[in-house]
Formats: structure tokens, C-alpha cells, sequence
């Protein structure tokens, strides 16, 4: 018989191109790939065979995701693929990944940059922050909201926004983008383009 498709929806950065688009089409063109560690990802795209930063630019946008191989006359197509990134990492980690303005994977994501607390936590608080039941608190919530989501008849849960919401959204990316024009002329218009849409996402 067939061999039954092999649904792993939370990917590893350290994977090869080929994999990568074998295991989002075994999912039903979804995954999520996660990590702490920013350099999985840099290192898997280091080389021709493994780089796949064209596929995390096409699933940004929902383009089609397709690879023909002459062995075994094999044949990989996503139609829309559904790809989340979550991934933590250094300024200068992050800066091997997109080396420059031009690589459209710069436009496609958002970035958070912030400093830890410089304050020493003493190490023999006798109280100290209880992780694992804020964490089992925070999960027990999620988990409340995926079930009253899954349990709407309607679905998907399709979300518009306001007359006055949409004026804000169009001034702010129309000043951002004046500015991002001027400091760093055409690079920087795709990014606030892109930008503006992922925000209404």
C-alpha cells in the first residue's frame, strides 16, 4: 500500500530545503519551526542543497511551493502554504542569517529587539519566581481559547478592521515609509510595505 503521510507540524531549523517542503506537504502545507538558538537556521541555509530562505519568503506570502527531482521522478507541490518562524538569536547571529537589506526575507519577518534586566537576582531568594505553575497557568488558558475557537460552527473566524483603525494604519506606514525612503532609499520601501501588511495580519 501507500505509505501514510507523516504529520509533524512543529519543525526543527536544522533541516534541508528538500525536507522541509517533503514535511509541509505531509502536513497539509503547515508547520511551525521553533528553536532558541538562532544558528540551526543560519547553518542549515549556509549551503546551495540546504538553504531554504526562498521558501520561508514564498510561505510568508502564501505562494506556491513546488521542486521536481530527476531521481525517482519525484514531484513536491504546495499550493498554499501556511509557515510560522519563531526564533531567538543575537544581533550579529541574526545578521548571518540576512546579510543585507536585499535579502526579502528582512521585509518578511518582525524583529523584537530588547536588553535583559541588568539588576543581579540574589541566588538565595527565599522566594524565588514560581516558572512552572506561571507557565502551567499561561498554557491552561491558551488551551481554554483554542477550545472555545474549536467549538465554533462557523469557521474561519474571519476578522475586519474599523474605519478608524484603517485612517491610523495608512498614516503611521505613510510617515514610516517617507522616512525609511529617505534614510535608505528604494531597500527600504519593500520593508515597509510588507511590514504594513503583516500588521493587519
Amino acid at each position: 500500500g501507500e505509505k501514510p503521510s507523516y504529520v509533524v507540524l512543529l519543525l526543527p531549523p536544522d533541516i534541508t530545503s528538500a525536507m522541509l517542503i517533503k514535511q509541509l506537504e505531509e502536513n497539509g502545507g503547515r508547520g511551525f519551526m521553533f528553536d532558541t538558538e538562532i544558528d540551526g537556521l543560519v547553518n542549515s541555509n549556509s549551503g546551495i542543497l540546504r538553504a531554504f530562505t526562498d521558501i520561508l519568503r514564498k510561505a510568508s506570502e502564501g505562494e506556491p511551493i513546488q521542486y521536481f527531482r530527476k531521481t525517482d521522478n519525484e514531484r513536491r507541490y504546495i499550493e498554499n502554504p501556511i509557515l510560522s518562524l519563531l526564533i531567538s538569536g543575537t544581533p550579529e547571529q541574526f545578521s548571518r542569517l540576512i546579510q543585507d537589506a536585499e535579502n526579502g526575507l528582512f521585509s518578511r519577518i518582525i524583529t523584537y529587539n530588547f536588553k535583559g534586566n541588568g539588576e543581579w537576582i540574589d541566588a538565595y531568594d527565599p522566594s524565588p519566581f514560581d516558572y512552572e505553575s506561571h507557565f502551567d497557568e499561561l498554557s491552561q488558558f491558551i488551551l481554554e481559547l483554542y477550545n472555545v475557537l474549536e467549538a465554533f460552527e462557523e469557521s474561519p473566524i474571519q476578522f475586519t478592521l474599523s474605519k478608524i483603525q484603517l485612517i491610523k494604519l495608512d498614516e503611521l506606514f505613510k510617515e514610516r515609509l517617507g522616512e525609511a525612503t529617505d534614510i535608505t532609499g528604494d531597500d527600504g520601501r519593500a520593508s515597509i510595505f510588507r511590514l504594513a501588511g503583516i500588521t493587519v495580519r
